[in-house]
């Protein structure tokens, strides 16, 4: 009796392992030792800048950077570096509370077709720069300024970066279908004032004219919504001035092209040179 006890213990034992399995992350296999350098990961060489301010300093002097490429600091202050080397991409560990040893190559982030989405090898190692665990990773870019790495088989988990350096590094809004649209009504809407405004001074919609006053309308109207981001700026503001002033002038012309147009119609009828 005792015999299928323990059995029907050892069964079910079995069982739940098999079931907590992740299919995505294996379970990880026990080995001791793992070698301390491979051609994804170095912590025998120290490869890499050694601080924040030494890959700066080496970041600065690349041109083009990706948008992957940068410093990156966890909530945590774990501060890693990410710099092309080759076609791929070396993360190196140059700040963090948490451990002394810095400028030593993590792992290798993998460039392919995406620039968002990127497969990567990463090493996990502890301040005598003893490898403990090796794992396929994957890096996501959100946007420009924060990048997620995903990593459930060392047992890091989710970690989220913030753009540290490039400080310039400005992210790109997309303009959804709502933008395009109440951007096609506000230029509707502006063309329609523009042509009024034309009307007003004199112009009519037949006249050849007529497309020359509501461009130059429209072109002020621009020019004033620029300036006026820095109207406490004196030079701006006369910047604008001049602007007007000749965008009045050429209107003022063609002005005078329309009643000189009309008076020489007039002239041709009387004398029936038409």
């Amino acid at each position: 009796m005792m015999k299928k006890l323990l059995g029907i213990l050892v069964l079910g034992l079995v069982l739940l392992s098999s079931c907590a399995k992740n299919k995505d992350y294996p379970e990880k296999t026990e080995i001791k030792d793992y070698p301390e350098k491979t051609e994804y990961y170095n912590f025998i060489n120290q490869t890499g800048p050694t601080s924040v301010d030494a890959a700066i300093s080496l970041l600065s002097k690349k041109s083009n950077l990706d948008n992957i490429e940068g410093v990156w600091i966890s909530e945590v202050n774990f501060t890693i570096a990410i710099i092309q080397e080759g076609r791929n991409y070396s993360s190196y560990r140059v700040a963090s509370p948490y451990y002394k040893n810095f400028g030593y190559k993590d792992g290798t982030i993998f460039k392919g077709a995406s620039k968002t989405t990127f497969n990567a090898q990463e090493a996990m190692a502890s301040d005598d720069l003893k490898v403990s665990c090796v794992t396929p990773a994957k890096y996501v870019l959100q946007n420009v300024q924060t990048l997620k790495l995903i990593d459930n088989y060392c047992g890091v988990g989710q970690v989220t970066f913030n753009l540290l350096w490039p400080e310039n590094r400005k992210v790109v809004k997309k303009e959804t279908k709502d933008d395009k649209e109440k951007n096609g009504i506000i230029k509707s809407q502006n063309i329609k004032l523009a042509e009024i405004t034309c009307n007003e001074i004199g112009f009519k919609s037949t006249d050849d004219d007529f497309k020359i006053c509501v461009l130059t309308v429209l072109e002020i109207g621009d020019q004033q919504k620029i300036d006026s981001k820095a109207s406490l700026e004196r030079a701006a503001q006369m910047r604008a001035l001049t602007y007007n002033t000749e965008k009045l002038k050429k209107l003022e012309r063609a002005e005078n092209r329309r009643v000189r147009n009309k008076q020489l119609k007039v002239a041709c009828r009387l004398l029936g040179t038409c």
